[in-house]
């Protein structure tokens, strides 16, 4: 039996378990009233209690995504489509609160050029943004990524490629992300965590005093970043 229709199998067989123990309670509620109420609407499958996380372990439904967060609209918002756009953030005034704000294709464009300028044709860097997500595909030689100052495991050497998959947010005026998954020419096992304390001593060294960020959004195709200049 192929596995997509195996999981299709298991999903029914346990809907129709699930639906035979909650007939006989539906049935009593039904005859003991005598005026029908509204049917209260199930949530998605992914958030029943118990079954819900079981059926998302399983691969036989998706887990339930968040949505997308919403940005300010009160404040200006800055729109980057190239390294030039960058000059236009020079007069904000200190204390001012701004969103800044670029789409995936932007910022794809904006990282080949910069890696183009930095490194030639030594690696590359593709990003996809999602709600509360942003999914990363880079290749790189080990070397340029020590040459940047970063300490790399033994093990790790030669030509790489990191897939990951980060969220973000803010905290006390400095990003914050979170690395939720990533592999390393197909490995993992170790990496993430390695990853993660990185990332986090690698903000609190380079990140600018006189930036604070408040909120970042990770939308459909598009982050934004919303924040002031510390007077």
């Amino acid at each position: 039996m192929a596995a997509p229709t195996k999981r299709t199998l298991i999903l029914l067989v346990v809907l129709v378990l699930l639906a035979a123990r909650t007939a006989p309670v539906s049935a009593l509620s039904r005859s003991a009233s005598t005026a029908s109420a509204p049917a209260a609407a199930l949530p998605p499958l992914p958030e029943w209690p118990v079954i819900g996380p079981l059926l998302v372990r399983l691969g036989i439904v998706d887990e339930a995504s968040e949505p997308a967060p919403v940005p300010d609209p009160d404040l200006p918002e800055y729109r980057i489509s190239t390294l030039s756009d960058l000059d236009q953030l020079d007069g904000i005034q200190a204390g001012v609160r701004v969103r800044v704000t670029i789409s995936e294709a932007d910022a794809n464009s904006i990282a080949h050029d910069l890696l183009v300028q930095q490194v030639g044709d030594g690696a590359t860097l593709w990003v996809d943004f999602a709600p509360n997500k942003a999914e990363a595909d880079a290749t790189a030689d080990a070397s340029l990524i020590e040459r940047a100052g970063v300490d790399l495991p033994a093990i790790v050497r030669g030509s790489l490629r990191a897939i990951t998959t980060i969220g973000a947010s803010a905290a006390n005026c400095l990003p914050s992300v979170t690395i939720e998954s990533l592999k390393v020419n197909g490995w993992s096992i170790g990496l993430r965590a390695i990853a993660q304390r990185m990332a986090d001593e690698r903000i609190a060294q380079v990140w600018p005093s006189e930036i604070c960020i408040e909120r970042i959004l990770l939308m459909d195709d598009e982050a934004a970043v919303e924040g002031y200049l510390v007077p």
